[in-house]
């Protein structure tokens, strides 16, 4: 035989549907400030995710324990005066303490390379998922080869379609670096000898990675005071906490600004839906009552009103998130921030809604199951 429940018992969210529906304004009003109260939340969540992304990506890029040296006018077209003697000078004084190696941009066509070093990759730390890093043979020969950065494989016995000075540039092998990161080739091509920057200015960048043991802070202190001798007197150094101070700037704006804005809807609509609930709890006392006399426990009468809250809170979230994904689809790429729409991102305003609606139905549904079944038939 199947399991029945009691008859006053069985339509519980019913009755509560039928309870939003005897004040739909205030039902309507609520509903609304706690749409736009998650999905804001859910804005600012998607912003926050991509934020994380993109640090991820700027750290994994830069390398564990790496730092920079760059020139202080990124804007001039003009090269630093930084020679391969001023990298060795460098290595020379760091020995073991780090790894140093410079670079210098060439445009091969539209494709950005970079003339380096057999030190280029172990300076930043990545990894070789096939084939083989430039090493000192290739840069003694001034072999026509690239090691490029994609987590696509390319097989060895293809030449890819890359010139530089009608010398074609043969795959050798391809890192973990991240997919947009330029190609490396040896530094003594001969064909960088058609650039227009002479040989005695082929460094634009300067990379460190610390070894083992030794902190990148300390060795960036014991090379301030030196880089005026090894005139270098206008650079600055990068690390991947000056390339996050961007990120966490955007974070604490939105922090500010959407999460201000959340937080202003989701306490307005926490607030009158607590309003709601306790109107509902007055209007309807004489039906407490009634349920109360033919057998509803206090629990039963406590569930009317949770219900109640969840059926708001709910759909609230479920509009909200709808919405923030919409719009973010919609404006996505002419957005000026990342944003990445997670299972974690849509999960989290639903837990917000579910804790919104035990809040705010916490003192509503208490005042309702203790109200005394003889004094509320009495209100009849």
């Amino acid at each position: 035989m199947p399991l029945t429940l009691p008859n006053p018992f069985r339509g519980t969210l019913p009755d509560a549907w039928a309870g939003l529906r005897s004040a739909p304004a205030r039902a309507l009003l609520t509903y609304a400030a706690l749409a736009a109260g998650l999905a804001a939340a859910t804005l600012l969540l998607a912003a926050t995710a991509g934020l994380d992304r993109e640090a991820r990506t700027l750290t994994a890029a830069f390398g564990a324990d790496s730092f920079a040296l760059l020139p202080e006018n990124t804007a001039s077209s003009e090269a630093p005066p930084w020679t391969r003697d001023t990298v060795e000078t460098l290595r020379h004084l760091l020995q073991n303490r780090a790894w140093v190696s410079g670079a210098r941009a060439v445009h091969a066509g539209e494709r950005l390379l970079l003339a380096t070093d057999e030190h280029w990759i172990p300076a930043h730390g990545w990894r070789i998922l096939r084939g083989r890093p430039l090493d000192a043979a290739d840069i003694h020969t001034a072999a026509p080869v690239l090691l490029t950065h994609s987590p696509s494989a390319i097989p060895s016995d293809t030449a890819l379609p890359v010139t530089l000075s009608d010398t074609p540039l043969q795959w050798i092998g391809t890192t973990d670096a991240p997919a947009d990161t330029p190609s490396c080739i040896p530094w003594t091509l001969t064909a960088l000898d058609d650039t227009p920057v002479p040989p005695d200015r082929d460094i634009d960048r300067i990379w460190f990675r610390a070894r083992s043991g030794h902190s990148p802070e300390t060795i960036r202190r014991a090379l301030d005071a030196r880089l005026p001798l090894l005139d270098l007197p206008d650079a600055r150094w990068v690390t991947p906490e000056t390339l996050l101070a961007d990120i966490r700037r955007w974070q604490r704006t939105l922090a500010w600004t959407a999460g201000g804005g959340a937080l202003l809807g989701l306490l307005l609509g926490a607030t009158s839906l607590t309003g709601l609930l306790l109107a509902g709890v007055r209007e309807r006392i004489p039906e407490i009552g009634l349920r109360r006399a033919i057998g509803a426990t206090a629990a039963d009468i406590a569930a009317l009103f949770v219900a109640e809250a969840l059926i708001l809170t709910l759909a609230s979230a479920a509009t909200g998130i709808l919405s923030a994904a919409l719009l973010l689809h919609a404006a996505g790429p002419s957005l000026p921030l990342p944003w990445a729409l997670t299972p974690g991102t849509l999960l989290a305003p639903f837990l917000l809604s579910l804790l919104l609606a035990a809040l705010s139905s916490a003192l509503p549904s208490l005042t309702a199951s203790r109200l005394p079944p003889a004094e509320a038939l009495r209100n009849d």
